[in-house]
């Protein structure tokens, strides 16, 4: 994503704070049921874009996803891009997850089969404010629409970059443009490569005739951290509760 600082994109990466502000401030705090990190801010996109258009800057969400060559992506005699279809499905996983939130804290009615869809709650609206941008890679370097998209971006600011460096009031020819996008979709296509084959090598690790007594000295040292964290309870209860006596007795300091 350093590339997009050359074409004039600002890029913020793991968006905190986009929905938090939305949610019941009692559901952040100690015991709520949204107390823990990532819970906290219902959704948590991968980038927001800035980008200078026309009609000024405008912000766009994104999210980031890798998908493997599994049937479900990948179905048999089915025709399109696995990246296609898996992009497709970004968008309706945010609004599931929020209208969620908006149903059980802003009473949102319920989504019902069959039935006209009912007005949008505050979390959902905002997420409706913000165009949303799929990036998926596949297996074998096959990227989705919006990702190609974004590296068309990124070729023409470096064409253009160059093109000025050497003079040129023009901006670049054709055949510049296409040789920087070349460049630009081969390294993005080797780095994707990679990335699945280092991942497929690390779970190829877990097998073996040494897998099995790996797993099982995992669960005993599991079973010992339990033992111990049941054991830190039992002596902070006992400090805790010092100075008490037995039932029925008067207080003694």
């Amino acid at each position: 994503m350093t590339e997009a600082l050359l074409s004039g994109i600002h890029v913020d990466c793991e968006v905190y704070g986009q929905f938090a502000d939305l949610l019941p401030a009692s559901l952040l705090e100690e015991g709520g049921e949204l107390q823990w990190g990532r819970a906290r801010q219902g959704v948590i996109p991968d980038y927001k874009f800035m980008k200078n258009t026309p009609d000024g800057p405008q912000s766009s969400l994104a999210e980031l996803k890798i998908i493997s060559a599994g049937k479900t992506r990948y179905p048999r005699g089915v025709v399109g891009k696995g990246t296609d279809r898996r992009a497709a499905l970004i968008p309706k996983e945010y609004e599931t997850k929020l209208w969620k939130y908006d149903v059980k804290y802003h009473g949102t009615a319920k989504k019902v089969r069959g039935q006209p869809t009912p007005p949008a709650g505050p979390l959902v609206r905002r997420l409706k404010s913000f165009p949303m941008q799929t990036f998926v890679a596949g297996p074998w370097a096959d990227l989705s629409g919006d990702l190609h998209e974004m590296l068309g971006v990124f070729a023409r600011a470096r064409a253009e970059a160059s093109a000025r460096s050497k003079g040129r009031a023009g901006g670049a020819s054709l055949g510049e443009l296409g040789k920087i996008m070349g460049e630009v979709r081969r390294a993005m296509s080797v780095q994707v490569v990679r990335s699945q084959a280092l991942c497929l090598l690390e779970r190829l690790s877990h097998l073996g005739p040494g897998a099995r007594a790996a797993g099982e000295r995992r669960k005993v040292v599991q079973r010992i951290e339990e033992t111990r964290n049941r054991q830190a309870q039992a002596y902070r209860l006992a400090h805790r509760n010092r100075g008490l006596c037995r039932v029925g007795r008067a207080f003694v300091p």
